[in-house]
C-alpha cells in the first residue's frame, strides 16, 4: 500500500480495524490461509522455544543472563564470549571476512552499554569463543524449525475450534413464513432451557404431520473430528521434539508400540543431537582454557533422564535384597 493511499484513508475506529489496516498496508490478507502472523502461531512459537530451552542446563558465573544466551542460541545459532569492559561476559555480535577454511575470523561487537570493539575469533591471536549450536558457515539456528511446527500447530488448533463450531450446529428448520420461523424459535428455546412441558396448538410448528415445517437433523457426531485432529497436534509435537533431538516417546500409546519401534525413535532423537552435544561442548572447553571459568551447556534429553532413573532404580533394588 502506498504512503498516499494511508494518508488518504480514514483513521481506524476499533483496535481491530488498526489491525487490519497494518496487515494490509504489510500485504497480508487475512482470507487466506497464513497463520504466520497470528496470536495462535506466535503462541506456539512461544511454546516451543520454552519446550527447548527446558533441555538446556546451564552452568556459568552467576551474573550472566541465562535466558539472554538461549535466545541467542536459539534464534541466531549462536552468541560469543569475550573480554568487555564488564569482565568477561556473552555477547552478540556480527562475524565477518574468510580465511583459508572459509571461516569468519573477525567479530565486531555493537553494544548499548559496553560500546563498539573488535575481537579475532581464529589464529593465535583470537582472545574471543563463538559458543554455537551446530558448525556451519552461517551458523544455523532452530528458529525456522520453531517457525513452520508453530504454524503447523495453529492450522490445526484453528481447524479444531471450526470443528467444534459446525458440531453446534443440530438442526434446521424449514419455515413456510417469519410467524412460523418465530414460533418455532420460541418453542426451541423453551426445550433447549430443559422446560419439562410445552404446550402448543395442534398444527404445531414442530411437527410435520400436522401440516407443521420440516425439520433436518444433522448427524453432528459424523462431522466430529476434532479427536483426529488432537492425535495430529501430538504427532507433530512428537515429530517436532524428534527433529531437535529431544523426544525420547512417541505420541502413541504404549500398547501400539513394539520395543523396536521405541528404539528407533530413541536412536533417531540421538543422531539429530549428537551434533550439538559435540559442538556445545568443544566450544565451552574452550572458553573455559582462554577464560579460565566454569562454563557449560549441556544438553538434557528424557531418554538420559530416564537412563539415569532406571539405574538408580536397579540399583535400589540389588541394595535391598
Amino acid at each position: 500500500m502506498s504512503r498516499k493511499r494511508l494518508n488518504k484513508q480514514t483513521p481506524p475506529r476499533t483496535n481491530k480495524e488498526y489491525w487490519e489496516m497494518i496487515k494490509d498496508a504489510f500485504g497480508e490478507n487475512p482470507k487466506e490461509v497464513n497463520a504466520q502472523f497470528t496470536h495462535r502461531t506466535l503462541f506456539y512459537k512461544e511454546v516451543l522455544e520454552n519446550i527447548i530451552k527446558g533441555r538446556f542446563k546451564v552452568k556459568c558465573p552467576e551474573w550472566w543472563d541465562v535466558d539472554y544466551m538461549l535466545n541467542l542460541l536459539i534464534y541466531k545459532g549462536r552468541f560469543f564470549i569475550t573480554n568487555t569492559s564488564a569482565g568477561v561476559a556473552p555477547v552478540d555480535g556480527s562475524s565477518h571476512g574468510y580465511n583459508m577454511f572459509l571461516r569468519a575470523p573477525y567479530l565486531t561487537v555493537v553494544n548499548s552499554v559496553l560500546g563498539t570493539f573488535d575481537r579475532i575469533l581464529f589464529g593465535r591471536k583470537r582472545n574471543a569463543v563463538c559458543v554455537y549450536l551446530y558448525d556451519n558457515k552461517g551458523f544455523r539456528s532452530m528458529y525456522d524449525i520453531i517457525n513452520v511446527y508453530a504454524q503447523k500447530l495453529a492450522n490445526v488448533d484453528a481447524s479444531i475450534d471450526v470443528n467444534l463450531m459446525n458440531t453446534r450446529a443440530a438442526y434446521i428448520f424449514n419455515a413456510e413464513d417469519t410467524k412460523q420461523a418465530d414460533e418455532a424459535k420460541l418453542i426451541y428455546d423453551k426445550i433447549s432451557r430443559g422446560e419439562p412441558a410445552v404446550y402448543t396448538r395442534v398444527r404445531n410448528p414442530m411437527n410435520p404431520e400436522n401440516g407443521g415445517l420440516e425439520i433436518t437433523t444433522i448427524p453432528v457426531k459424523n462431522n466430529y473430528i476434532a479427536g483426529d485432529l488432537i492425535e495430529a497436534k501430538r504427532a507433530i509435537i512428537s515429530e517436532f521434539l524428534t527433529l531437535v533431538g529431544l523426544n525420547s516417546t512417541s505420541y502413541e500409546k504404549k500398547e501400539r508400540l513394539i520395543t523396536a519401534e521405541v528404539d528407533s525413535n530413541n536412536e533417531e532423537s540421538e543422531y539429530n543431537i549428537a551434533y550439538m552435544k559435540r559442538n556445545l561442548k568443544r566450544q565451552c572447553k574452550a572458553v573455559r582454557d582462554m577464560f579460565g571459568i566454569e562454563f557449560k551447556i549441556k544438553v538434557v534429553d528424557g531418554h538420559e533422564k530416564k537412563k539415569k532413573k532406571k539405574i538408580a532404580q536397579d540399583l535400589h533394588q540389588k541394595t535391598d535384597s
